[in-house]
Order: C-alpha cells, then structure tokens, then sequence
C-alpha cells in the first residue's frame, strides 16, 4: 500500500514538504491549500513548473486539499460566485503543478442555536439549497477535468438529506466527480456515511487516514478504535491515494511506521 502525508501545520514551502515525503518513505504529499504557503498566487508560471519537475524527479505524487474556509452551501449569489472562483483556481493550480487529486469539503450551512437544539438553515430550505449545491458540484467536476481529480470528503457535518442525495444525483449523472473517504471522520458514523461510501466505493480515489478514540480524531494510528484493515478491505483499490492526516508531520511519520509494521 502507497501512503501520504498531510502537509498543513508547521511546513515550510512546497519543495521542502514534497522532499520530506521521499526522504521519510511517502509515497506522496497533500498541501493544504488553507497554508498561505501553499497559495496558487504566491508561484510563477516558471516556479509551478519547478515543482512539476522536482515532484516528478522525485517520484513523489501531489494531492491537494482545498481551502476549508469556503462553503459550497451558499445561497448569497456574489458570495458563491466568488467561491467558485477560489476553487478553479486552485483545481488550475492542482493542473500546473502535476497534482492528481484534489480533495474538497462540501462545507457548512448557516445555523442557528435555539433553546432546545440547532437549527441548520440548509434543513428550512431544501429545496434551494440542493440546486446551488448540484449546480456548483458539476461545474467544477466539469472544470477539472484533464486537470486533476476532484474529490469531495466527508467532513464535519454530512447529512443524508441534502448532501448525501445531492451527491448520490452527481455520482450517477456525472463522471468527473468523485470522493474522499475520511474513516476517521466517519468512525463514529453519526450520518450513516459508511453505507454511502460502501455504495460509492467504485468513485473513491482518496482516503484520508486518523484514528479517533470517539473524543477526539486525527489521532496517531492505534490510540484509537479504527478498524484500518477493514476499511482498506472495503476500499480494495490499487490505485487508491492514502493520506495520512496526523499532525505535524513527525506524527505521521510514526503512524507510517505503525502501518508498515501492519502490513508486512
């Protein structure tokens, strides 16, 4: 199995990280685009070239992962137009630098805390917002490709109305849209994601991999209860990407380690 770190917290620039990757074992890096290191604006066409060249005389792979900052769930027209943006630019930047995947978080929706629970604004209007959500997930599956691969991960909240049979339309009407399974995310499985990505396994390219000890995740593999074999079981893909997601990267050293000696 081919493993990756999660470059975010504590990187110094992009050269650096995809170096530590190989000289550490890594069969890849994801930047995290929320780095302002990391940021498309901040290279030159020369200098995303650079990159290109180095990760390739390296023979280590880049992912990325979009901003987390932005939210797909948007009903302010100017504001989810400038965040459309943001992504194709950065799914530009994943195409110059010879990124294969990037993984993207749907995002949240506005909520309210009444007396007695949360009141998410997305559960009010339904029906609005599945047609800015379906609309902006094809136009950057579209805009992606021959770019890179774009992925959508389970993150934070991922309800099975809304999200979840947004996406089960996409997946079935387009083929440049694909997924991310965090299993750390989903250990607890508090919206039924594991049957919707044991429905959709076939659409994974991705998978974000942390232990969770049900207080806390992004945890060093084995200080918590995921079942990592069986995950990889389900996923049963050979050219599936692992990124493992502990901080800083000195932890993912050790769960890559912890992972070698699983699967020797």
């Amino acid at each position: 199995m081919k493993f990756g770190y999660a470059a975010s917290s504590g990187e110094k620039n992009i050269f650096d990280s995809i170096k530590y990757a190989k000289d550490n074992g890594f069969s890849s890096v994801e930047l995290n685009v929320n780095m302002p290191i990391f940021f498309p604006e901040n290279f030159t066409e020369e200098e995303k070239k650079q990159i290109k060249k180095y990760r390739e005389d390296l023979g280590v792979e880049i992912t990325l992962h979009a901003p987390e900052d932005l939210t797909l769930l948007q009903l302010q027209k100017d504001i989810r137009i400038a965040t459309i943006k943001r992504f194709k630019t950065v799914i530009d930047f994943a195409g110059d630098i010879g990124a294969t995947r990037l993984t993207m978080h749907v995002g949240p929706a506005v909520c309210f805390t009444l007396t007695d629970r949360k009141s998410y604004l997305d559960e009010t209007y339904h029906d609005e917002y599945k047609v800015v959500l379906k609309e902006s997930l094809v136009e950057l599956a579209d805009y992606s490709l021959g770019k890179t691969i774009l992925c959508v991960e389970n993150s934070g909240r991922f309800p099975e109305k809304l999200v979840q049979e947004t996406l089960d339309e996409v997946l079935e009407e387009n083929k440049n849209l694909f997924l991310t399974w965090d299993i750390g995310h989903s250990y607890e499985n508090l919206y039924n994601e594991v049957d919707f990505f044991i429905r959709h396994k076939d659409r994974i390219r991705t998978c974000h991999v942390h232990d969770n000890n049900g207080k806390s995740d992004h945890q060093i593999i084995g200080k918590g209860g995921v079942d990592f074999k069986k995950h990889f079981d389900i996923i049963g893909r050979k050219d599936m990407t692992y990124i493992i997601e502990v901080r800083p990267r000195e932890n993912a050293l050790k769960s890559l380690k912890i992972f070698n000696e699983m699967f020797e």
